[in-house]
């Protein structure tokens, strides 16, 4: 059974081992914990376990539900939201440095951006509305920091060990690295964009792989994601327009959180969409062109909604979930005022804002 590690006690058996920032386990499968081992766990950020059913002595083990206080949870979330804010202006001023000219500096990059990833496993139902904090003359910034969040919790929960969560974050956070070669008043052009200024965006991730290529000790994955972000599975994307197979693994995680925080953020090109609405975009409107398993992840990410939980609707009414198909998770039923039932898998035009 997987157990949260503040569940663990002594005597619970390891049914699978556990896997860190090293390629060999640092508590081997079938151990018997002990407090010793609980500490080592915590102390390493391992969140979940798996472990037998039978503890040691052969006695059933039925773990103690996590209690947390309300205001525990607030603390965390505001504590998280601060630090975000606070790292994308710090990523910004890197930017902008780079932009003049400046080498990129990946040990300061990663110092300013760790932290925040650790604390992000700690609330990951925040990463995925960051948007929220997003303005338009800010996006890049903004888009570049919670890309590489979504990936590591994406990532985390395709069940990929916490040094594959961390190449697969950092590599979101430096693949639109190429954007600082583009010129400024194309970036932030409040106009539409022509055929000539969005061919030149283009030249992005070819840039991005090139910076990265000239700065010593940069993995070739994260260069090939650099250069394959904006491929697509059906080979719809660009710069060379491969497909399939030929995508990197990090490339599907990191195409379908930039696609999506694309769509629920204001830009100066671009009015943002609800996130329940965006997965449904991903699904339906961009069908082929992502990895539906991702895909999946994301929406069970967003979609953690429950009866008896109040939405407002994007025909402005508020109401009450009252029934929720599991198969279609953003089209729950609504009851609204007057008690009527708004259907939303019938009432396709409709569909869910935000949750209040």
């Amino acid at each position: 059974m997987k157990v949260h590690s503040e569940q663990l006690i002594s005597g619970c058996i390891l049914k699978e081992p556990i896997f860190s920032l090293t390629s060999k386990p640092i508590v081997p499968r079938k151990t018997i914990l002990n407090e010793t081992h609980i500490e080592f766990i915590k102390t390493f950020m391992i969140k979940e376990v798996e472990v037998e059913e039978l503890l040691s002595n052969g006695e059933l083990f039925n773990p103690k539900p996590i209690q947390k206080k309300s205001d525990d949870i607030n603390s965390i979330k505001d504590i998280f939201i601060s630090d975000y804010l606070n790292t994308v202006q710090k990523y910004k001023e890197m930017f902008n440095s780079w932009t003049n000219g400046n080498k990129v500096n990946i040990n300061e990059l990663r110092n300013i951006f760790y932290p925040l990833l650790e604390k992000a496993f700690e609330c990951p139902d925040e990463v995925f509305f960051l948007s929220n904090y997003s303005k338009k003359e800010d996006y890049i910034y903004h888009h570049s920091v919670s890309i590489a969040l979504m990936a590591a919790i994406l990532a985390s929960k395709l069940n990929n060990n916490l040094m594959d969560c961390f190449q697969i974050s950092f590599s979101a956070l430096l693949c639109d690295i190429g954007l600082t070669k583009i010129q400024s008043n194309i970036l932030n052009k409040s106009d539409n964009l022509t055929k000539e200024d969005n061919d030149e965006i283009k030249k992005h991730a070819t840039y991005s792989f090139r910076i990265l290529s000239n700065i010593e000790g940069i993995p070739d994955d994260i260069k090939m994601v650099a250069l394959q972000h904006n491929e697509r599975l059906d080979g719809s994307g660009y710069p060379l327009g491969i497909s399939g197979s030929k995508l990197h693994y990090y490339t599907k995680i990191i195409g379908v959180v930039d696609e999506f925080h694309s769509l629920v953020s204001d830009q100066y090109n671009n009015k943002k969409i609800s996130p329940y609405k965006a997965v449904e975009v991903l699904t339906n409107e961009h069908f082929g062109k992502f990895d539906l398993q991702v895909i999946n992840t994301l929406i069970n990410c967003i979609c953690n909604l429950e009866p008896g939980d109040y939405v407002k609707l994007s025909n402005g009414k508020i109401g009450e979930i009252v029934f929720i198909d599991p198969n279609y998770k953003t089209r729950p039923m609504v009851k609204v005022e007057e008690d009527d039932i708004i259907t939303l898998t019938k009432s396709l035009n409709i569909y869910i804002d935000e949750l209040l």
